[in-house]
């Protein structure tokens, strides 16, 4: 049976060749946990409903005492080794990895022959886009010809409400304020977005030392592949030594690196394993707060000059500078000061929250500026291949079916 001709996922390859560019099964052989039946879909919308069994109830009236009064999320705990910044970190590697702007989450869909846009190479695709002669809109053609160096954009009036009385910068976008970048999920969030102009802002920094470092013997070519080069290693180096061991710890680590993988195999190119995309790297949406400190604004002591925000607000007015961190806008106070976000070891770093059962309250309306957002994750109807893109179904709070014959232990009826 050829890729394409898999009865629209009614049955589903059970091989185990993976071509490149693909996704595939882990565990070809396993049956699925259930039949897709309107029971099952019922229980599991339920299951993911506002207020339901996975909401944690967070109490949403302020973004700033959401953070510092735990009793505000009392069912929300902290995660006590990993910083907030981590969240989007793993947010953005997710997208190096993995990209399908091809399927629907309406219909079933056979992972092998879901065509993934990316490799799982950790090659920054999702910066470099196609390099300069595929993807010149990456680049400022004002340097080198548009060979060289991303372009960044200044914030008008970021420097009058930013500590440091300095402009910051923020992505390319057009006159629409769509972010003109490789991958257009990095610019869902201001955190993400953040990322990636970091990213952007430390390759020209690399390239600029290495064209010190070439000299005038290497073209501007050859200088551009080896400063990409530099930046690949050092962030390759900062997965396998930051993230993978604070996310999964040390010890599991460190013996995946010794003793090499267990499960995990392929003919040719390794490619992405749905039970991956789809189920286990969904952990990042448990991790994420429901409110964050954006910046510091003015000041570093007095919380009233700070952007304190709920990381969404569906009800938020001010659709230019809106009351939450959605990304897509441009406004002096939408950027982001790291140190809230990662350990710098002056005391100001928050925590992400633990990976359990329960998401943040601000996740069960994702708003519908995001196109992928809008669409809602039906279990079992498809392999659909990102996971960051959960969406709960909306429903009535979850009650029981049969209240007559329930148990104590009855799924709905017990929390």
């Amino acid at each position: 049976m050829a890729h394409g001709d898999a009865d629209a996922g009614q049955l589903t390859p059970r091989s185990t060749f993976y071509d490149r560019g693909r996704f595939g099964r882990l565990f070809p052989t396993l049956p699925p946990f259930s039949a897709d039946v309107p029971l099952i879909r019922d229980a599991l919308s339920e299951l993911g409903a506002p207020g339901g069994p996975m909401d944690a109830q967070d109490d949403l009236s302020d973004p700033v005492t959401l953070i510092t009064d735990p009793a505000k999320s009392a069912h929300n705990p902290n995660n006590p080794t990993l910083t907030a910044g981590f969240t989007f970190l793993g947010q953005f590697l997710d997208h190096d990895m993995t990209f399908d702007p091809t399927s629907s989450l309406a219909r079933a869909q056979d992972p092998e022959s879901i065509r993934n846009f990316r490799i799982p190479a950790l090659d920054l695709d999702s910066v470099y886009g196609g390099g300069p002669a595929v993807s010149p809109y990456l680049y400022d053609q004002n340097v080198d010809e548009g060979r060289t160096t991303f372009l960044t954009e200044e914030i008008p009036g970021s420097a009058a409400v930013s500590i440091d009385g300095n402009a910051r910068r923020d992505l390319p976008r057009n006159s629409q304020s769509v972010a003109l970048i490789a991958d257009p999920r990095n610019d869902e969030n201001m955190m993400v977005a953040g990322l990636q102009q970091a990213m952007l802002r430390f390759h020209n920094q690399v390239y600029l030392d290495v064209a010190a470092d070439l000299g005038t013997a290497y073209t501007v070519d050859e200088t551009f592949a080896e400063a990409q080069r530099v930046v690949r290693w050092h962030y390759q180096w900062m997965v396998l030594h930051e993230f993978l061991p604070r996310t999964v710890g040390q010890t599991t680590a460190q013996d995946v690196l010794d003793n090499g993988l267990k499960f995990f195999d392929w003919r040719h190119n390794p490619y992405i394993p749905v039970e991956f995309s789809v189920g286990a790297y969904r952990f990042g949406h448990s991790q994420a707060r429901p409110s964050y400190r954006g910046n510091f604004g003015t000041s570093t002591t007095d919380l009233t000059q700070q952007f304190f925000a709920l990381l969404f607000k569906p009800t938020a007015t001010n659709q230019a500078d809106p009351d939450d961190l959605r990304g897509g806008r441009r406004a002096p106070r939408r950027f982001i000061d790291w140190q809230t976000f990662f350990d710098f070891g002056d005391g100001r770093v928050r925590p992400n929250k633990k990976i359990d059962t329960t998401l943040s309250s601000v996740l069960f309306d994702l708003l519908g500026q995001a196109r992928e957002a809008r669409r809602r994750w039906r279990p079992g109807t498809s392999s659909a291949t990102s996971p960051w893109r959960y969406r709960p179904a909306r429903a009535s709070p979850a009650r029981c079916r049969s209240p007559q014959s329930h148990q104590a232990t009855c799924p709905t009826c017990s929390r």
